[in-house]
């Protein structure tokens, strides 16, 4: 994790970036920024290891993009360098467009709660706009 202010990148000013902070981020290869209360976003761009043998992205792999941007929306909110962990509740997704190729972005939001438990809520979007799934969760202030 890094305080992240890059020139001429997509990357907001003050944004935490997450860079290989688990190994299913590493595997996959998907990027995080956390904008502290303001939410989250999650980017992958799509590869052949990304599809399932219909050859579009796996379900899973955005069920994986939605839950880890509600997440870390919840962490940020909890507080502003992300660090205290979010632990999904429960989950749903609704499935709406396939994809085989380019960038996806996640982003996720933080929709009411207390200290402990937040309610969240995710859009998956193709690069230029269109709607992939959505999901909405409830997540738990972990250690």
């Amino acid at each position: 994790m890094k305080e992240h202010t890059p020139e001429g990148s997509d990357t907001e000013p003050g944004a935490v970036l997450f860079e290989q902070d688990s190994g299913v981020q590493q595997n996959l290869g998907f990027s995080i920024e956390v904008f502290g209360a303001r939410g989250s976003r999650v980017t992958l761009d799509v590869g052949d290891i990304h599809l399932n043998r219909q050859g579009i992205v796996h379900g899973g792999i955005f069920s994986l993009l939605l839950d880890v941007a509600m997440g870390y929306a919840c962490s940020g909110k909890f507080s502003d360098d992300a660090q205290i962990p979010a632990i999904t509740l429960s989950m749903s997704i609704n499935y709406l467009a396939p994809v085989s190729s380019g960038k996806v972005i996640a982003t996720g939001r933080v929709t009411g709660g207390g200290y402990k438990i937040l309610f969240a809520e995710a859009v998956l979007k193709t690069e230029s706009g269109v709607v992939i799934a959505t999901s909405s969760g409830t997540m738990k202030r972990g250690a």
